[in-house]
């Protein structure tokens, strides 16, 4: 059985699917960039107890 790490897969596959993967890989990176800027103003505005 050969070992296929995700770095081989991804230097194996076509440049359609290269191409795919790095725009799913910079939404998903831009999402939680997103996620982490709502919740940091979220807690800045909220009333200290």
């Amino acid at each position: 059985m050969t070992d296929m790490n995700i770095l081989d897969l991804f230097l194996k596959a076509s440049l359609l699917v290269k191409l795919i993967m790095l725009i799913l890989i910079g939404f998903s990176i831009a999402s939680w960039a997103i996620i982490i800027q709502r919740t940091r103003i979220l807690q800045c505005c909220q009333p200290r107890s």
